[in-house]
Parts: C-alpha cells; structure tokens; sequence
C-alpha cells in the first residue's frame, strides 16, 4: 500500500506493470479522504469525490474501483464504469 499525503490522502494497492512508458494500473482501488483544516470535536470527513479531471485521469488509467468520502464519515464507492462528476475544481476555475 502506497500512502501520499498533500492536501488529500490517496491510498493505492494493487499491482502496476510499465510498457513503452506507459504505466497500467490493474486490480487498482483508489482510496480518497477529504478531513476538515479546523479541530471538530469527533473526527470529520468532507466531500471528496473526484472531479472532472481525476475522473477522466482515473478512466484513463483503469483503476477499478473508487472509494471516496461523502461528508459527516461516510463512504461510497463506485466502479471505473459508472463514475461521473460534474464537479470543476478550484484550481480549474482558477487557472482557466
């Protein structure tokens, strides 16, 4: 398990191959938390669902399956297949 924490945490495990300098994702799930820059009293989760984007990102690298959180700590997950967002990201709008 591969852990990378920015801004948001990913979580990746499963088996990567390289060809031609390509890199093929197979049996991938993609973990994505959002968690608040400000104390709560429990631990809180916010919306974390891929954008545009990472949505096409994801699509194009084949990752099976998508975990992310809702907000208030709860999950869903959706497969390559049916993952859609209508969502542009901050720095899309920005720098567009």
């Amino acid at each position: 398990m591969l852990v990378i924490d920015i801004t948001l945490t990913f979580a990746i495990a499963g088996r990567v191959l390289w060809g031609k300098g390509v890199v093929f994702y197979l049996n991938v799930d993609l973990y994505v938390v959002r968690i608040p820059n400000y104390e709560t009293p429990e631990p809180l989760t916010l919306m974390s669902k891929p954008c545009t984007d990472c949505v096409d990102t994801i699509k194009e690298f084949g990752i099976r399956r998508i975990y992310y959180t809702t907000g208030n700590n709860q999950w869903m997950c959706d497969s390559c297949q049916t993952i859609s967002s209508d969502h542009v990201s901050y720095g899309r709008r920005r720098y567009d």
